[in-house]
């Protein structure tokens, strides 16, 4: 998928859930083009699951004892977390949840997941064309195990490409 395909299909009906279960988390344009690039990073916009059937799911490759065991247990996304798995149907717990974010029907759940995760650090998102700040941000909440800088310039210049600019920005 492009990342235009992307953010049509995945990210703008997951941002609109969110909105409606959890309108206390601000969808400033620095956290959705951050979240779009990380999935690019990721998964390249087109895995649900990991290649080789690995440990993650979702195009943002959340691993079960990772990434949602964290969101889950989080102080600041616990609450908002279960309240989203209510609304859809699904036990908020750890095996569950990471189940789902590997299906189609999981995508709107692994967008909040994906805005949740960004939510649990305490820093400011950085500008979306600081391209080094983004990358640490980026190292430090997703803690990935083969980072590919050299990916990532694409990434975040397509993700702010296929982002509107906010009426703030």
């Amino acid at each position: 998928m492009t990342v235009d395909e992307f953010e049509t299909n995945i990210m703008t009906s997951g941002i609109a859930f969110m909105q409606q279960q959890a309108p206390q988390i601000l969808w400033q344009r620095n956290a959705h083009v951050l979240q779009l690039a990380i999935a690019g990073q990721e998964s390249d916009w087109s895995a649900r699951v990991q290649s080789g059937n690995g440990p993650a799911h979702s195009f943002w490759q959340f691993e079960r004892g990772g990434g949602v065991r964290g969101v889950i247990n989080h102080p600041s996304s616990g609450p908002i977390i279960r309240t989203i798995c209510a609304a859809i149907g699904v036990a908020c717990e750890e095996q569950a949840v990471w189940d789902i974010m590997g299906q189609e029907a999981g995508d709107n759940l692994s967008v909040c997941m994906a805005r949740l995760l960004l939510f649990t650090d305490p820093a400011p998102i950085p500008p979306p064309d600081d391209e080094d700040a983004t990358w640490q941000y980026y190292l430090r909440n997703w803690r990935p195990g083969q980072p590919i800088q050299q990916r990532w310039s694409a990434r975040i210049q397509a993700a702010n490409l296929a982002v509107a600019p906010s009426p703030a920005s």
